[in-house]
Protein backbone atom coordinates (compact mmCIF):
# COMPACT_ATOMS: atom_id res chain seq x y z
CA UNK A 1 0.00 0.00 0.00
CA UNK A 2 1.13 3.36 -0.53
CA UNK A 3 2.70 5.15 2.15
CA UNK A 4 0.51 8.12 3.34
CA UNK A 5 2.25 11.18 4.44
CA UNK A 6 0.73 13.71 6.53
CA UNK A 7 -0.26 16.76 4.54
CA UNK A 8 2.00 19.56 5.16
CA UNK A 9 0.81 23.30 5.76
CA UNK A 10 2.58 25.71 2.79
CA UNK A 11 3.08 29.34 2.98
CA UNK A 12 0.11 31.03 0.49
CA UNK A 13 1.62 33.75 -1.27
CA UNK A 14 0.83 37.18 -0.01
CA UNK A 15 -2.44 38.76 -1.35
CA UNK A 16 -2.01 42.28 -2.29
CA UNK A 17 -5.40 44.35 -2.78
CA UNK A 18 -7.47 44.05 -5.24
CA UNK A 19 -7.73 46.64 -8.37
CA UNK A 20 -11.25 47.96 -9.27
CA UNK A 21 -11.02 45.29 -12.20
CA UNK A 22 -12.13 41.95 -10.41
CA UNK A 23 -12.72 38.21 -12.13
CA UNK A 24 -13.34 35.91 -9.43
CA UNK A 25 -12.46 32.42 -9.87
CA UNK A 26 -15.95 31.05 -9.64
CA UNK A 27 -19.92 32.53 -11.02
CA UNK A 28 -21.59 34.52 -8.98
CA UNK A 29 -25.31 35.23 -7.91
CA UNK A 30 -27.28 37.43 -9.40
CA UNK A 31 -31.16 38.73 -8.30
CA UNK A 32 -32.61 37.23 -10.78
CA UNK A 33 -31.34 34.13 -9.68
CA UNK A 34 -33.37 34.28 -6.47
CA UNK A 35 -36.90 35.03 -8.68
CA UNK A 36 -39.67 32.35 -8.27
CA UNK A 37 -38.79 28.97 -10.05
CA UNK A 38 -39.47 29.12 -13.60
CA UNK A 39 -38.04 25.26 -14.71
CA UNK A 40 -39.46 21.88 -13.09
CA UNK A 41 -37.25 19.71 -12.01
CA UNK A 42 -37.27 16.91 -14.34
CA UNK A 43 -36.36 19.50 -16.94
CA UNK A 44 -32.64 20.43 -15.50
CA UNK A 45 -30.14 18.75 -17.01
CA UNK A 46 -28.37 15.30 -14.59
CA UNK A 47 -27.87 15.20 -11.46
CA UNK A 48 -30.34 17.84 -10.89
CA UNK A 49 -33.26 16.28 -12.31
CA UNK A 50 -33.35 12.98 -10.42
CA UNK A 51 -35.77 12.61 -8.19
CA UNK A 52 -34.40 12.55 -4.50
CA UNK A 53 -35.30 8.63 -4.12
CA UNK A 54 -31.68 8.52 -6.30
CA UNK A 55 -29.79 11.57 -5.05
CA UNK A 56 -29.31 12.81 -1.88
CA UNK A 57 -28.33 16.88 -1.24
CA UNK A 58 -25.46 17.57 1.20
CA UNK A 59 -23.82 20.79 2.77
CA UNK A 60 -20.69 19.56 0.86
CA UNK A 61 -19.80 17.08 -1.70
CA UNK A 62 -17.44 15.33 0.93
CA UNK A 63 -20.04 14.41 2.83
CA UNK A 64 -21.33 12.47 0.41
CA UNK A 65 -18.04 10.60 -0.26
CA UNK A 66 -18.28 9.34 3.52
CA UNK A 67 -21.90 8.09 3.71
CA UNK A 68 -21.92 7.17 0.17
CA UNK A 69 -19.64 4.64 0.88
CA UNK A 70 -20.82 3.61 4.50
CA UNK A 71 -23.92 2.58 3.07
CA UNK A 72 -22.24 -0.27 1.19
CA UNK A 73 -21.55 -3.40 3.57
CA UNK A 74 -17.93 -2.78 3.11
CA UNK A 75 -15.14 -4.60 5.58
CA UNK A 76 -13.19 -1.78 8.06
CA UNK A 77 -9.66 -1.14 7.09
CA UNK A 78 -10.43 -1.76 3.52
CA UNK A 79 -8.61 -0.50 0.59
CA UNK A 80 -10.07 2.54 -1.53
CA UNK A 81 -7.57 3.37 -4.51
CA UNK A 82 -7.75 6.43 -5.49
CA UNK A 83 -5.87 8.91 -7.83
CA UNK A 84 -2.60 10.09 -6.93
CA UNK A 85 -3.08 13.22 -7.79
CA UNK A 86 -6.29 14.81 -5.41
CA UNK A 87 -7.33 17.47 -3.39
CA UNK A 88 -7.11 15.70 -0.38
CA UNK A 89 -10.85 16.14 1.46
CA UNK A 90 -12.33 13.12 -0.32
CA UNK A 91 -9.40 11.52 0.99
CA UNK A 92 -10.40 12.61 4.27
CA UNK A 93 -13.98 11.35 3.77
CA UNK A 94 -12.41 7.86 2.20
CA UNK A 95 -10.75 7.29 5.92
CA UNK A 96 -14.33 9.06 7.39
CA UNK A 97 -16.27 5.68 5.92
CA UNK A 98 -13.68 3.49 7.74
CA UNK A 99 -11.62 2.92 4.48
CA UNK A 100 -7.99 2.58 3.78
CA UNK A 101 -6.04 5.01 1.30
CA UNK A 102 -3.77 3.87 -1.38
CA UNK A 103 -2.78 5.37 -4.54
CA UNK A 104 -2.42 5.01 -8.35
CA UNK A 105 -0.76 7.05 -10.93
CA UNK A 106 -1.77 9.58 -12.63
CA UNK A 107 -0.02 11.16 -15.41
CA UNK A 108 1.14 14.57 -16.37
CA UNK A 109 -1.61 15.29 -18.58
CA UNK A 110 -4.08 14.45 -15.33
CA UNK A 111 -5.58 11.63 -17.09
CA UNK A 112 -5.65 7.96 -15.49
CA UNK A 113 -3.11 5.32 -15.85
CA UNK A 114 -5.07 2.44 -16.50
CA UNK A 115 -2.07 -0.16 -16.15
CA UNK A 116 -0.51 0.95 -13.01
CA UNK A 117 -4.31 0.50 -11.79
CA UNK A 118 -4.62 -3.02 -13.15
CA UNK A 119 -1.00 -3.46 -11.37
CA UNK A 120 -2.21 -2.31 -8.10
CA UNK A 121 -5.04 -4.25 -7.95
CA UNK A 122 -3.08 -7.42 -8.69
CA UNK A 123 -0.30 -6.62 -6.19
CA UNK A 124 -3.40 -5.79 -3.22
CA UNK A 125 -5.51 -8.21 -4.06
CA UNK A 126 -8.63 -8.54 -1.47
CA UNK A 127 -7.87 -5.93 0.47
CA UNK A 128 -9.41 -3.29 -2.73
CA UNK A 129 -13.02 -2.82 -2.13
CA UNK A 130 -13.52 0.51 -4.04
CA UNK A 131 -12.22 1.70 -6.98
CA UNK A 132 -12.01 5.38 -6.70
CA UNK A 133 -12.03 7.64 -10.32
CA UNK A 134 -12.01 11.39 -10.32
CA UNK A 135 -12.89 13.10 -13.72
CA UNK A 136 -10.47 16.07 -13.52
CA UNK A 137 -11.42 19.65 -14.34
CA UNK A 138 -14.98 18.15 -15.74
CA UNK A 139 -12.36 15.81 -18.53
CA UNK A 140 -13.88 12.16 -18.62
CA UNK A 141 -11.76 9.49 -17.32
CA UNK A 142 -12.00 6.39 -18.50
CA UNK A 143 -15.03 5.52 -16.52
CA UNK A 144 -15.96 2.59 -18.80
CA UNK A 145 -12.34 0.95 -18.64
CA UNK A 146 -12.67 1.57 -14.92
CA UNK A 147 -16.75 0.34 -14.90
CA UNK A 148 -15.00 -2.88 -16.69
CA UNK A 149 -12.28 -3.37 -13.78
CA UNK A 150 -14.65 -2.74 -10.98
CA UNK A 151 -17.35 -5.58 -12.17
CA UNK A 152 -14.31 -8.11 -13.03
CA UNK A 153 -12.69 -7.60 -9.55
CA UNK A 154 -15.78 -7.19 -7.14
CA UNK A 155 -15.40 -3.19 -6.70
CA UNK A 156 -17.54 -0.52 -5.51
CA UNK A 157 -16.81 2.27 -8.52
CA UNK A 158 -16.73 5.71 -7.11
CA UNK A 159 -17.21 8.53 -9.22
CA UNK A 160 -15.80 11.71 -8.41
CA UNK A 161 -17.51 14.83 -10.05
CA UNK A 162 -16.95 17.45 -7.76
CA UNK A 163 -15.01 19.60 -10.84
CA UNK A 164 -17.12 17.74 -14.05
CA UNK A 165 -20.94 19.33 -13.20
CA UNK A 166 -22.61 18.79 -16.45
CA UNK A 167 -19.72 17.30 -18.33
CA UNK A 168 -20.67 14.28 -20.75
CA UNK A 169 -18.45 12.03 -22.44
CA UNK A 170 -18.36 12.10 -25.88
CA UNK A 171 -21.16 9.47 -26.60
CA UNK A 172 -23.40 12.03 -24.68
CA UNK A 173 -23.49 9.84 -20.92
CA UNK A 174 -23.39 12.37 -18.55
CA UNK A 175 -20.51 11.96 -15.87
CA UNK A 176 -21.69 10.76 -13.12
CA UNK A 177 -23.92 7.66 -14.39
CA UNK A 178 -21.53 4.98 -14.59
CA UNK A 179 -20.59 4.57 -10.68
CA UNK A 180 -21.97 2.89 -8.28
CA UNK A 181 -21.65 6.27 -6.97
CA UNK A 182 -21.52 9.94 -7.84
CA UNK A 183 -20.73 13.37 -5.95
CA UNK A 184 -21.13 16.56 -7.58
CA UNK A 185 -20.43 19.74 -5.90
CA UNK A 186 -22.70 22.67 -7.27
CA UNK A 187 -20.99 25.58 -5.96
CA UNK A 188 -18.16 25.52 -7.73
CA UNK A 189 -19.74 25.63 -10.90
CA UNK A 190 -23.00 27.70 -10.56
CA UNK A 191 -23.78 30.55 -8.02
CA UNK A 192 -25.50 28.29 -5.36
CA UNK A 193 -24.04 29.05 -1.45
CA UNK A 194 -23.28 25.61 -0.66
CA UNK A 195 -24.36 21.91 -2.39
CA UNK A 196 -23.10 18.84 -2.88
CA UNK A 197 -24.81 16.14 -4.19
CA UNK A 198 -24.61 12.08 -4.06
CA UNK A 199 -25.99 9.56 -6.60
CA UNK A 200 -26.84 6.49 -5.26
CA UNK A 201 -28.63 3.29 -5.56
CA UNK A 202 -28.11 2.69 -2.04
CA UNK A 203 -29.37 6.33 -0.59
CA UNK A 204 -28.02 6.34 3.62
CA UNK A 205 -30.64 7.99 5.76
CA UNK A 206 -30.99 11.96 4.97
CA UNK A 207 -28.92 14.09 6.81
CA UNK A 208 -30.00 14.62 10.22
CA UNK A 209 -29.04 18.56 9.99
CA UNK A 210 -30.37 21.26 7.48
CA UNK A 211 -27.80 23.94 6.76
CA UNK A 212 -27.43 26.66 9.17
CA UNK A 213 -29.21 29.99 8.15
CA UNK A 214 -26.19 32.05 9.19
CA UNK A 215 -23.62 30.49 6.70
CA UNK A 216 -26.15 30.09 3.97
CA UNK A 217 -26.83 33.92 4.52
CA UNK A 218 -23.30 34.44 4.69
CA UNK A 219 -22.21 32.67 1.18
CA UNK A 220 -25.33 34.39 -0.67
CA UNK A 221 -24.58 37.69 0.37
CA UNK A 222 -20.77 37.05 -0.52
CA UNK A 223 -22.17 35.86 -3.81
CA UNK A 224 -23.98 38.79 -4.56
CA UNK A 225 -21.16 40.93 -3.49
CA UNK A 226 -18.63 39.33 -5.79
CA UNK A 227 -20.74 40.37 -8.75
CA UNK A 228 -20.84 43.81 -7.70
CA UNK A 229 -17.27 43.91 -7.19
CA UNK A 230 -16.24 42.60 -10.24
CA UNK A 231 -18.13 46.35 -11.86
CA UNK A 232 -16.24 48.33 -9.20
CA UNK A 233 -14.57 49.29 -5.99
CA UNK A 234 -17.56 50.18 -4.06
CA UNK A 235 -18.60 46.19 -4.02
CA UNK A 236 -15.00 45.29 -2.85
CA UNK A 237 -14.75 47.79 -0.19
CA UNK A 238 -18.95 46.58 0.80
CA UNK A 239 -17.69 42.85 0.88
CA UNK A 240 -14.82 43.62 2.95
CA UNK A 241 -16.63 45.38 5.82
CA UNK A 242 -19.14 42.54 5.83
CA UNK A 243 -16.03 39.75 6.01
CA UNK A 244 -14.73 41.89 9.05
CA UNK A 245 -17.90 41.62 10.74
CA UNK A 246 -18.63 37.53 9.73
CA UNK A 247 -15.31 36.50 11.40
CA UNK A 248 -17.12 37.37 15.12
CA UNK A 249 -19.13 34.42 14.11
CA UNK A 250 -17.50 30.86 15.16
CA UNK A 251 -16.51 28.78 12.23
CA UNK A 252 -18.98 25.63 13.66
CA UNK A 253 -21.83 28.34 12.66
CA UNK A 254 -20.46 30.03 9.20
CA UNK A 255 -19.41 26.38 7.89
CA UNK A 256 -17.25 28.11 5.17
CA UNK A 257 -16.86 25.82 1.91
CA UNK A 258 -13.48 25.02 0.56
CA UNK A 259 -12.19 24.02 3.68
CA UNK A 260 -8.39 22.15 3.21
CA UNK A 261 -9.61 19.84 6.03
CA UNK A 262 -12.74 17.85 6.94
CA UNK A 263 -14.82 18.50 10.23
CA UNK A 264 -16.93 16.18 11.72
CA UNK A 265 -20.24 17.86 11.85
CA UNK A 266 -20.30 18.72 8.31
CA UNK A 267 -20.90 15.23 7.40
CA UNK A 268 -24.78 15.46 9.28
CA UNK A 269 -25.26 18.76 7.48
CA UNK A 270 -27.90 18.70 4.72
CA UNK A 271 -28.30 21.41 1.97
CA UNK A 272 -31.04 24.68 2.43
CA UNK A 273 -34.77 24.53 0.58
CA UNK A 274 -32.81 27.78 -0.74
CA UNK A 275 -31.41 24.89 -3.96
CA UNK A 276 -34.84 24.72 -4.94
CA UNK A 277 -35.09 28.50 -5.75
CA UNK A 278 -32.03 28.84 -7.62
CA UNK A 279 -31.55 25.66 -9.50
CA UNK A 280 -34.11 26.35 -12.10
CA UNK A 281 -33.34 29.95 -12.49
CA UNK A 282 -30.30 29.01 -14.49
CA UNK A 283 -29.96 28.75 -17.68
CA UNK A 284 -28.19 25.40 -17.77
CA UNK A 285 -26.95 25.15 -22.05
CA UNK A 286 -25.79 28.50 -21.76
CA UNK A 287 -23.51 27.90 -18.84
CA UNK A 288 -21.54 24.73 -20.52
CA UNK A 289 -21.41 26.79 -23.81
CA UNK A 290 -19.82 29.65 -22.17
CA UNK A 291 -17.18 28.17 -20.21
CA UNK A 292 -16.65 25.36 -23.05
CA UNK A 293 -16.06 28.61 -25.29
CA UNK A 294 -14.24 31.13 -22.62
CA UNK A 295 -12.06 27.76 -22.15
CA UNK A 296 -10.58 27.52 -25.82
CA UNK A 297 -10.32 30.86 -26.31
CA UNK A 298 -8.20 31.36 -23.03
CA UNK A 299 -6.26 28.47 -24.32
CA UNK A 300 -5.32 29.46 -27.73
CA UNK A 301 -4.55 33.00 -25.81
CA UNK A 302 -1.89 32.11 -23.49
CA UNK A 303 -0.70 28.76 -25.85
CA UNK A 304 -2.10 24.71 -25.80
CA UNK A 305 1.74 23.76 -24.78
CA UNK A 306 0.84 25.50 -20.94
CA UNK A 307 -2.51 23.50 -20.86
CA UNK A 308 -1.85 19.92 -19.57
CA UNK A 309 -5.59 18.75 -20.28
CA UNK A 310 -5.24 20.00 -23.81
CA UNK A 311 -8.11 20.60 -26.28
CA UNK A 312 -11.95 19.82 -24.83
CA UNK A 313 -13.27 16.66 -25.86
CA UNK A 314 -17.08 16.26 -27.43
CA UNK A 315 -19.39 16.75 -24.09
CA UNK A 316 -16.90 18.71 -21.54
CA UNK A 317 -17.66 21.46 -19.82
CA UNK A 318 -14.56 22.31 -18.27
CA UNK A 319 -14.65 24.11 -14.62
CA UNK A 320 -11.23 25.85 -14.95
CA UNK A 321 -8.16 26.50 -17.42
CA UNK A 322 -5.72 24.57 -15.96
CA UNK A 323 -2.05 26.31 -16.50
CA UNK A 324 1.44 25.45 -16.16
CA UNK A 325 3.81 27.74 -14.93
CA UNK A 326 7.15 27.98 -13.28
CA UNK A 327 6.61 29.88 -10.47
CA UNK A 328 3.19 28.99 -8.72
CA UNK A 329 3.13 31.52 -5.63
CA UNK A 330 4.71 34.25 -7.73
CA UNK A 331 2.49 33.33 -10.35
CA UNK A 332 -0.80 33.46 -8.24
CA UNK A 333 0.47 36.86 -6.51
CA UNK A 334 1.23 38.75 -9.49
CA UNK A 335 -2.73 37.48 -10.78
CA UNK A 336 -4.29 38.11 -7.99
CA UNK A 337 -2.51 41.85 -7.77
CA UNK A 338 -4.30 42.37 -11.25
CA UNK A 339 -7.72 40.80 -10.38
CA UNK A 340 -7.71 37.87 -11.38
CA UNK A 341 -8.53 35.28 -8.64
CA UNK A 342 -6.49 32.70 -10.02
CA UNK A 343 -6.09 29.70 -8.11
CA UNK A 344 -4.24 26.52 -6.69
CA UNK A 345 -6.94 23.83 -5.42
CA UNK A 346 -4.33 20.93 -5.44
CA UNK A 347 -0.97 22.29 -3.75
CA UNK A 348 -1.02 19.73 -1.47
CA UNK A 349 -1.84 16.19 -0.59
CA UNK A 350 -1.34 12.35 0.97
CA UNK A 351 1.31 10.26 -1.72
CA UNK A 352 4.47 10.11 -1.92
CA UNK A 353 5.89 12.56 -4.30
CA UNK A 354 8.76 10.34 -4.61
CA UNK A 355 6.35 7.32 -5.87
CA UNK A 356 4.22 9.48 -7.57
CA UNK A 357 6.79 12.23 -9.21
CA UNK A 358 3.63 13.34 -12.03
CA UNK A 359 1.44 13.85 -9.33
CA UNK A 360 3.82 16.16 -7.79
CA UNK A 361 4.99 17.95 -10.65
CA UNK A 362 1.32 18.91 -11.17
CA UNK A 363 0.77 20.24 -7.66
CA UNK A 364 4.49 21.98 -8.19
CA UNK A 365 3.15 24.33 -11.59
CA UNK A 366 -0.61 23.88 -12.21
CA UNK A 367 -2.98 26.54 -11.22
CA UNK A 368 -6.24 27.38 -12.21
CA UNK A 369 -7.63 30.34 -14.28
CA UNK A 370 -11.02 31.51 -14.43
CA UNK A 371 -13.26 30.47 -17.42
CA UNK A 372 -16.45 30.13 -15.65
CA UNK A 373 -20.31 31.64 -17.52
CA UNK A 374 -19.86 35.15 -15.94
CA UNK A 375 -16.69 36.01 -18.25
CA UNK A 376 -17.27 37.05 -21.62
CA UNK A 377 -15.01 37.67 -24.36
CA UNK A 378 -13.55 40.78 -23.10
CA UNK A 379 -12.86 39.27 -19.53
CA UNK A 380 -11.27 36.08 -20.91
CA UNK A 381 -8.78 38.42 -23.04
CA UNK A 382 -7.94 41.08 -19.89
CA UNK A 383 -7.11 37.39 -18.57
CA UNK A 384 -5.18 35.57 -21.55
CA UNK A 385 -3.23 39.25 -21.06
CA UNK A 386 -2.00 39.64 -18.08
CA UNK A 387 -1.34 36.18 -17.72
CA UNK A 388 1.52 36.50 -20.79
CA UNK A 389 2.54 39.52 -18.67
CA UNK A 390 3.19 38.11 -15.96
CA UNK A 391 4.07 34.27 -16.27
Amino acid sequence: MSRIAPKQKQARPAIRPRPPHFVPALPTLAPQHLALPTTPREHLPFPLNLPKSRARYYYLARAGIARGLGAYPLPAGAVCLMPAYHHGIEVEAVRAAGLAPSFYRISRHASVDLDDVRARLDRLGSRVAVLYVTHFCGFPAPIRQARALADERGLVLVEDCALACFSRMPTGEPLGSVGDLAVFCLYKSIPVPHGGVLVSPRLPVPPMDRARLVATGSHLGGSLLRRLETRGGLGARVRSAVRRLFRSVPAQTRTPVGLQHLQPFELDLGASRLLDWILPNLHYPAIVARRRRNYRRLAEAIGFHRVPTGALPDGCCPLFLPTLVDHRDAALEALWSRGIEAVDLWREGFEDATEFPDAAALRRQVIELPCHQDLDDDAIDHVARVFREVA
